[in-house]
């Protein structure tokens, strides 16, 4: 693994916590770590409740929209046992409508990069991108 690669992993693994935030809301059983094209990385953990399901993946790229940046080259998620695992199918999606470029290769664990194409062949918004 390279240092970007522990980097992100130690970011991540900072944001673990598993806690019972109160009765009815549960933090911290996933982390996301993400890097930009300009180096910067975001972190973000899940949040589930009765009326909140926020993902990890979504809590970081939320932080790195808010910072006015939108182009992810490495993206790193890691449950409760500190294990990396692939995103949410949902993330992908939510990559599109974000509508970065598919041909944007993301990195989405220490083995392999994809291209955002190959994982949405058929995207449904390709037409609404080329405008």
């Amino acid at each position: 693994m390279d240092k970007e690669w522990n980097l992100l992993l130690e970011k991540a693994k900072k944001n673990l916590s598993n806690q019972e935030t109160t009765s009815f809301i549960n933090t911290g059983n996933y982390s996301c770590a993400l890097m930009t094209d300009k180096g910067n990385v975001y972190t973000g953990t899940n949040i589930y409740s009765t009326t909140i399901r926020l993902s990890a993946e979504q809590s970081a790229i939320t932080a790195m929209l808010n910072n006015g940046e939108k182009r992810i080259t490495r993206l790193l998620v890691i449950n409760e046992l500190e294990e990396i695992i692939s995103p949410l199918v949902d993330t992908f999606l939510y990559l599109t409508e974000l509508e970065l470029d598919l041909n944007n290769i993301l990195t989405i664990n220490k083995k392999k990069e994809i291209r955002m194409i190959e994982l949405i062949p058929d995207y449904y918004g390709t037409f609404r991108i080329a405008r």
